[in-house]
């Protein structure tokens, strides 16, 4: 037996063919919209629309419930199409086929992707978006993206992107900017999504968000220097770093008074920029009069490449309390993952969270500690989030390739290190990653 049904269609209002064979249904999709089949008998009968849920219509498939039933099939009587609820989206029944007319692939193009947004950056922004949620008969191939500038025209790419998102580069600074984005199949572009909110590219700021406690950034050739104080800054492919300085004002600046133990400047190592290289044995950096203004919020933010994926290390970690760090970013702590943890035995106890395997990558590592929760976010996406300490009291030093004289030694190359004395927002953490990721490629 065949497992493929052919579909007839009919706009007469009432009416059903004159013959159907089996294996057949005729559509029928005007006033009143009804499914036809030949029964045992011989005879041309109707499905009973809402009998048992069988059969059920609506205006368009923007009006199909949320949520389908796996027993029902639905009309969408603007179009005069067929859909299935597969347990995640309205499926297409197709093709159509027929006799006359009707003898011909007849397939839909895509729905209107949803749930557009978009993060501005410096001369850019990124944008994602959710697939459609009503499937046609061919399959989405791609998406095409389109943006309007304020007072201007709207442009669209000349490529079809694969991906639920898109960085749209060569923006004008200042100038806000909206995007919609189309699916496409092999019969065509479907309709334009909604419009984004309007977003403003610019050269951001970390020091615009407030709570700005520390910031170290690699790339600033301003701040490497060959001495814990004094010293000269430090240009050299793999020479050492000694000193890399606090961009915030605070002048909590990161040294090491030992040469041994110090890391090494990378040039243009990412995204044609320097990082530094901590070796994973003994390199470290500590600022140790970095003290918590806050016990309740913290966040910390750490964008580096583990070149490594296996065995457990602390990559940067702040609080000198005993046991583990206080707040730190690690990984492969209990399993193999991204972790972060907050706590330590001086504190009464300490939680770690973490879902996502470790890569070599570069990465926005992000770990928001705020009233007794953790979440962590791997490039603005959420990881994880748990329970952990309600205070992080008395903390003090920031440590980074190593947590203080402990070991757990990480083999990291370091780009940028932030600190915030309280938990940002997640409006600041959108334009933080945007900054961030245009910067170093992520």
């Amino acid at each position: 037996m065949s497992d493929i049904i052919k579909l007839k269609r009919s706009s007469v209002v009432g009416s059903a063919p004159s013959a159907l064979e089996f294996g057949e249904v005729a559509l029928n999709y005007s006033a009143t919209p009804a499914l036809y089949y030949k029964n045992a008998a011989g005879a041309i009968v109707a499905f009973s629309a809402g009998g048992g849920g069988s059969v059920a219509s609506a205006a368009s498939t923007a009006a199909f419930p949320a949520t389908g039933e796996s027993a029902t099939l639905y009309i969408a009587t603007d179009v005069g199409r067929l859909f299935r609820w597969t347990g995640s989206v309205y499926a297409e029944i197709g093709p159509i086929s027929g006799g006359g007319s009707d003898a011909r692939w007849d397939y839909l193009k895509p729905a209107a992707p949803t749930s557009v947004t978009a993060t501005a950056g410096n001369a850019q922004a990124f944008v994602s978006w959710t697939a459609p949620s009503v499937l046609a008969q061919a399959p989405i191939t791609g998406y095409v993206v389109e943006w309007t500038p304020s007072g201007g025209s709207a442009s669209t790419t000349s490529t079809s992107y694969t991906s639920t998102s898109y960085t749209k580069t060569g923006l004008s600074n200042g100038t806000a900017v909206t995007f919609r984005v189309a699916a496409t199949n092999g019969i065509g572009t479907g309709a334009f999504s909604a419009a984004s909110a309007a977003v403003t590219p610019g050269v951001f700021d970390p020091s615009t968000i407030s709570g700005l406690t520390a910031w170290y950034d690699a790339s600033d050739a301003a701040t490497l220097y060959s001495a814990s104080s004094g010293g000269s800054l430090v240009t050299a492919d793999a020479a050492s770093v000694l000193r890399w300085q606090d961009k915030s004002g605070n002048s909590h600046h990161l040294i090491n008074s030992t040469s041994g133990e110090a890391p090494v400047l990378k040039t243009s190592l990412i995204n044609s920029r320097n990082a530094i290289r901590f070796d994973g044995t003994d390199d470290r950096l500590i600022a140790s009069a970095l003290n918590l203004t806050s016990a309740s919020a913290s966040t910390l933010v750490a964008v580096m490449k583990f070149r490594s994926s296996s065995g457990f290390a602390i990559a940067v970690a702040f609080g000198t309390q005993g046991g583990f760090g206080a707040h730190t970013i690690e990984k492969n702590r209990g399993s193999s993952r991204f972790s972060f943890s907050a706590g330590s035995s001086s504190l009464g106890s300490e939680s770690s969270i973490g879902s996502t395997a470790p890569n070599t990558n570069t990465n926005a590592l992000v770990s928001v500690f705020s009233s007794g929760t953790l979440t962590s976010f791997i490039n603005n996406t959420q990881d994880a989030t748990g329970s952990v300490v309600t205070s992080l009291s008395s903390l003090s030093g920031l440590t980074v390739g190593a947590y203080f004289a402990s070991g757990y030694n990480a083999d990291i190359d370091a780009c940028e290190i932030l600190y915030y004395n309280r938990a940002i927002t997640s409006t600041e953490r959108g334009d933080l990653h945007g900054y961030l990721a245009s910067k170093w490629g992520i």
